[in-house]
């Protein structure tokens, strides 16, 4: 197979509507899977409020704090944290902003010419061509 074929039928597809396809629904939870959840929820929240109560938050922190390994594990920690919050808020920001490209019409696009060096493939290679009027496609010999 040539290297111009490929090139002529990715262009080629490339040029054609995308085929819908249809997507099979999602099944939905059952109630053992919900009450799973409920049950992993509670559980967190209980742990979380034990610890506040019982303040060994603030000792284990302190504990950390105290060795040069949970130092640095603190310091690299908030750096991460730091960084994921800021590109997290830079790309909300991004999603905020954007606006889509208006659409353009066919007539008013360049016409590009791609060269395909091809070798001992012979011709002008414009019988090959997807789109006569906006893309151009020659081989030249390399």
């Amino acid at each position: 197979m040539s290297v111009i074929s490929n090139t002529t039928g990715f262009l080629t597809a490339m040029l054609e509507k995308p085929r819908r396809t249809t997507y099979q629904s999602i099944p939905s939870l059952g109630w053992s899977d919900w009450l799973g959840k409920i049950g992993i929820a509670i559980v967190a929240v209980m742990i979380v409020t034990l610890s506040w109560q019982f303040d060994s938050l603030r000792m284990a922190g302190k504990i950390l704090w105290y060795s040069n390994a949970g130092k640095a594990l603190i310091i690299v920690g908030g750096l991460y944290g730091t960084f994921a919050t800021v590109w997290t808020f830079w790309r909300l920001w991004l999603a905020l902003k954007y606006r889509p490209t208006p659409n353009v019409d066919t007539e008013s696009l360049p016409r590009i010419t791609v060269i395909v060096p091809a070798f001992n493939e012979g011709g002008s290679g414009q019988a090959d061509n997807p789109s006569p009027g906006q893309l151009g496609l020659s081989r030249r010999p390399a």
